[in-house]
């Protein structure tokens, strides 16, 4: 906790690099109160599948589920909880402080979704 110009407390989240198959991403996992966040749009695009985002009722939609999402800096996160939800993937943070995922072999819808707000942060309800 670091306390702002104006005397209030500001949280600071810690930060890890994000590798799927073994590839470093632009975007870093982030932690905060006893939780993982991982940039959504980064965990689409690696995959290559599309990504909705509804702002109203805070939810990401892809073509495998639905997950609950969250709103950083501009950048979409889903808890580490429900990546799996979403997408095919499987990742926990190592001891060197990298979160590593790698794709489950799971079967994988690639169906179009109906267009929403594609993997921006502008409402859709």
């Amino acid at each position: 906790k670091i306390n702002a110009s104006d005397g209030m407390p500001t949280y600071v989240a810690e930060a890890y690099d994000l590798y799927i198959d073994g590839k470093k991403q632009p975007k870093r996992v982030l932690g905060k109160d006893g939780k993982l966040y991982l940039p959504a749009q980064i965990l689409a695009t690696a995959l290559g599948c599309d990504l909705m985002w509804n702002n109203r009722d805070g939810v990401l939609t892809t073509s495998r589920g639905k997950a609950p999402g969250i709103v950083r800096s501009g950048i979409l996160y889903v808890d580490d909880s429900f990546v799996n939800e979403l997408f095919p993937l499987n990742g926990m943070l190592k001891p060197n402080l990298i979160y590593d995922m790698k794709r489950t072999n799971s079967k994988w819808r690639r169906k179009k979704l109906p267009r929403m707000a594609a993997c921006h942060c502008e409402s859709t309800g």
